[in-house]
């Protein structure tokens, strides 16, 4: 004869799809939270190396170089090139203690 299922077996499987379900969500909360940690992570370095860039660009500035120069240079846009200049003086001014914020 065939063996008898009781509650207690249906039960405990369910309990064992419950946390198993859970355990999906906790992995995909954790997969989400550490994704975004690094996309964060990657944004601050973006605007530290955008601030490098525009400190080069002033630096060559102080050589003379003209905007033209730099542009055809770097392969950069004028737009790009005054945007990243301008991103390094805010930086100096911020941290000069100059600037305050909008």
């Amino acid at each position: 004869m065939g063996r008898k299922v009781g509650k207690d077996s249906s039960s405990l499987t369910a309990r064992q799809r419950a946390r198993a379900a859970i355990q999906v969500e906790r992995d995909r909360f954790h997969e989400v939270e550490n994704s975004l940690a690094e996309f964060f992570s990657l944004l601050d370095a973006r605007e530290a190396n955008e601030i490098a860039a525009g400190r080069v660009i002033a630096k060559l500035k102080a050589l003379g170089e003209s905007q033209k120069s730099i542009v055809t240079a770097t392969g950069l846009t004028s737009r790009e090139v005054t945007r990243l200049a301008a991103k390094y003086e805010d930086s100096t001014l911020i941290s000069d203690g100059e600037k305050v914020s909008d």
